[in-house]
């Protein structure tokens, strides 16, 4: 799948990685709430399920353009 597939994947509440990522990391989409500080939607990066640290993530243009992206599944 490429990027524009995992980036929809992650608006309908999918988590999404690429194939070489190691260490069950994956991507996000979060969408403010009351609670929030941010204002607008961005992508986040996740260490793994049971991990807490989180960080807005920025794709790079080598991700951007790859077709090994693959879904990890729904968003708790």
């Amino acid at each position: 799948m490429d990027f524009g597939d995992a980036i929809q994947l992650m608006k309908n509440g999918e988590s999404a990685a690429r194939q070489g990522w190691s260490g069950g990391v994956f991507l996000r989409l979060q969408k403010p709430d009351d609670h929030s500080k941010m204002t607008g939607p961005y992508i986040y990066f996740q260490r793994g399920e049971m991990d807490p640290y989180c960080i807005p993530w920025v794709p790079s243009q080598e991700d951007m353009l790859a077709t090994d992206w693959i879904q990890l599944g729904a968003v708790g």
